[in-house]
């Protein structure tokens, strides 16, 4: 049920930039379109809704890609997250939410509202780019799950009780997958 409504309430547009008959960027715009919130809620420093783009050329090469998580749950530096950053008593950065003091980047996405991101891409006019498209969603950074998991109490044995040695890779749901040729 929740995965339904999280896959309910985003949409995603596409829109070229050309400029002397050369593509220069691809425009993303992101949707919030059902969700009576800002995408993510709650504890959005912790939730994590961003972007996964893959353009491949006419013959099936990959010329750009952004956002993939690798085989350790990590994201690449410089991909764009639709949260917040927060920052505890002395703004020093935070994720532990019961030191919050305040925000100091909103990039949520209201309620009706969008977010656009820009990606440099190259091509001259009418030459055929495939496009993938995902907004991904999950329920925390890789990293800050791990580091809440330290404060399990000591005589807590994640084996015995669940079977792990560590964090398992956190699960990543696609709210929304598109496919474009422009």
């Amino acid at each position: 049920m929740a995965v339904a409504r999280l896959q309910a309430v985003a949409e995603l547009e596409v829109h070229p930039v050309y400029r002397d008959n050369m593509l220069v960027e691809i425009k993303v715009r992101v949707r919030n379109i059902r969700a009576g919130h800002n995408l993510p809620t709650s504890l959005s420093n912790i939730r994590q809704v961003w972007l996964e783009v893959t353009a491949s050329d006419r013959d099936g090469n990959i010329i750009m890609t952004t956002g993939t998580v690798d085989e350790k749950g990590n994201l690449p530096e410089g991909v764009r997250l639709f949260n917040k950053d927060a920052q505890g008593e002395h703004f020093h950065f935070v994720v532990d939410p019961w030191l919050v003091a305040s925000f100091a980047r909103d990039d949520t996405i209201l309620p009706r509202g969008f977010r656009d991101v820009h990606y440099g891409l190259f091509a001259e006019k009418g030459v055929p780019i495939t496009l993938e498209l995902k907004l991904r969603y999950r329920q925390a950074d890789q990293k800050v799950a791990e580091h809440i998991l330290s404060y399990l109490p000591p005589d807590m044995d994640l084996y015995e009780t669940y079977g792990l040695n560590a964090v398992p890779v956190l699960p990543v749901i696609d709210m929304v997958v598109k496919n474009v040729t422009i």
